[in-house]
């Protein structure tokens, strides 16, 4: 089983790779119609194909995502994402397998989840209802990462009024996707029934209950986002 690794280092790796450049060299969609390893192509082609297959009358990983990630096949299809949810956690400890472009064959860039995925060790609060959305956050200065039955937790920065900077507590709950989006955050290289479907289970300036996907080819994509500017937070008094 791989180790986890902290907040701060998953955080950083996720935010590379939804503002990765997916579209360059991203391969064609194969005869079959199935292309999670493209991405604005395929997100494109989503939006008209209103036909297809739906998710039980196919597998339930694309065909370039196994089953057991240890059985990652050699020379993958560039920018294929495919990912695995921890034992027991719901989609909350995902770890993902993405292909990268390598020389002379595409290889595998695995992000693990956080070493504290699944849990809200101290300083967390010992209960999801502790602390209000918007309280000032444990940890004054620093990432925070805490997982309850409900959502997932954290800190954003915040400056005050003289402008010291500071941490406000925020949360994100599981089934914040979007109207008819699953419960759970998906798991790139799935399959989903409707075609274009788009579900954002955080944002760039907030809280990641887990990624943005789009139901393309059958199949959920990681959907890449728009450069954004994160509007000051003012701290609480």
């Amino acid at each position: 089983m791989r180790a986890g690794v902290s907040v701060a280092v998953r955080a950083i790796a996720l935010l590379l790779l939804a503002a990765a450049p997916f579209a360059c060299g991203s391969p064609a969609a194969p005869a079959d119609g199935n292309a999670p390893g493209s991405s604005d192509g395929a997100v494109e082609g989503a939006a008209a194909d209103t036909g297809g297959d739906v998710a039980s009358e196919k597998p339930f990983r694309y065909r370039g995502c196994p089953d057991d990630p240890s059985h990652l096949p050699m020379n993958c299809e560039q920018n294929l994402e495919c990912d695995y949810a921890g034992s027991g956690a719901s989609g909350r400890c995902t770890t993902i397998e993405l292909c990268d472009l390598n020389i002379p064959v595409n290889d595998w860039v695995t992000i693990p989840p956080a070493d504290t995925c699944g849990t809200h060790p101290p300083p967390c609060p010992g209960a999801f209802d502790a602390l209000p959305e918007g309280a000032a956050c444990p940890v004054p200065k620093g990432l925070l990462q805490c997982d309850y039955d409900e959502a997932r937790c954290g800190c954003l920065g915040c400056s005050s009024a003289d402008g010291t900077p500071g941490a406000v507590w925020s949360c994100r709950k599981w089934g914040s996707g979007g109207e008819g989006c699953p419960n759970a955050p998906v798991l790139g290289g799935t399959a989903c029934e409707t075609p274009g479907q788009l579900c954002a289970y955080g944002t760039f300036c907030g809280v990641s209950a887990g990624g943005s996907f789009q139901c393309a080819h059958g199949y959920w994509q990681r959907a890449p986002s728009a450069p954004v500017t994160c509007a000051p937070r003012a701290c609480p008094r």
